[in-house]
């Protein structure tokens, strides 16, 4: 595969996984409109087009090469496969379970990004001089690395991406250490991979304790200006928009994440008032009641 094409195929896989990544935002606080189910059809189209694409390239080049196919073709065929069930997943899972669809999404913005990434090592390796290979290697990997905390601690504010490197990624990178192992300059450069996404990890998972230490304080002070405005007019405020600008200056997102802001929730009953946010997309929905005092969940 030539330089050009390896570079268009990661701009396609680039492309799919900002669609994916939309479809994501749109659905983040439950929000199913007719955006969301565009936004998932689309993409879904897009994946199966571009699994099938690639599926029928592949089985054009084994027909022309006959018998000197190898396995590497057979593992590209699976992929191919895999890409084109992913999107008819998405599709599927927008009208079966909110849950897989946000599953379906996240694996499908990872796996394309990670897919695009080593497309793009590829070419980047392959263009630098023996000597600066390994050194090229390395910059390309934290890059990815600096760019998928960035994704999961203040984008999506999810912690699959630290799941997938600890129990997918970094096994393999181990994996292929252990096959390489007799090559030092390999095996060291396998071994600092692995450690970089080790640390991304742990990386990721801090910043999503500490995002939801930030959501619990915010809670709180949303808390703390309803019993103001209860103080002041006999009842808690039917809508949190109505403790500004006079007891907040505004109502904070709930996390520091930026492109789609986890906003805050509010129920307002006759005898039951309650603040609830999203810890984990979408479920994992903690709840303050400002009848009782008390946090609880809903699921």
């Amino acid at each position: 595969m030539t330089n050009q094409t390896e570079r268009m195929e990661a701009l396609v896989k680039l492309i799919l996984a900002v669609l994916c990544f939309f479809g994501l935002g749109i659905i983040i606080d439950y929000e199913y409109a007719f955006p969301a189910q565009v936004v998932a059809w689309i993409t879904g189209a897009g994946l199966v087009f571009y699994g099938v694409m690639r599926y029928g390239k592949i089985k054009r080049k084994k027909f022309e090469q006959g018998p000197a196919a190898g396995s590497k073709e057979e593992r590209t065929t699976l992929k191919a496969l895999l890409t084109a069930a992913a999107g008819i997943g998405l599709i599927a899972f927008y009208y079966i379970s909110p849950t897989g669809l946000t599953f379906v999404y996240t694996a499908s913005i990872l796996v394309l990004l990670v897919s695009a990434a080593a497309q793009m090592r590829k070419v980047i390796v392959k263009a630098s001089v023996p000597a600066s290979k390994t050194k090229s290697d390395t910059i390309v990997t934290i890059v990815i690395a600096i760019a998928l905390f960035l994704f999961d601690a203040f984008v999506s504010g999810f912690i699959y991406v630290a799941m997938v490197l600890l129990l997918v990624v970094i096994p393999i990178i181990l994996v292929k250490a252990v096959k390489v192992r007799k090559d030092r300059v390999l095996l060291k450069q396998a071994l600092i991979n692995a450690g970089i996404y080790a640390l991304t990890a742990v990386a990721i998972i801090v910043m999503f304790n500490v995002n939801n230490t930030i959501a619990i304080k915010r809670t709180e002070m949303i808390a703390d200006a309803c019993e103001r405005y209860k103080a002041n007019f006999g009842e808690y405020p039917s809508e949190l928009t109505m403790l500004v600008p006079e007891f907040m200056k505004e109502i904070p997102s709930a996390k520091l994440d930026f492109l789609f802001p986890s906003r805050f929730h509010y129920i307002s009953l006759k005898d039951a008032h309650t603040i609830w946010y999203v810890k984990v997309p979408p479920s994992g929905r903690p709840t303050y009641s400002l009848e009782r005092k008390t946090w609880g969940y809903i699921d």
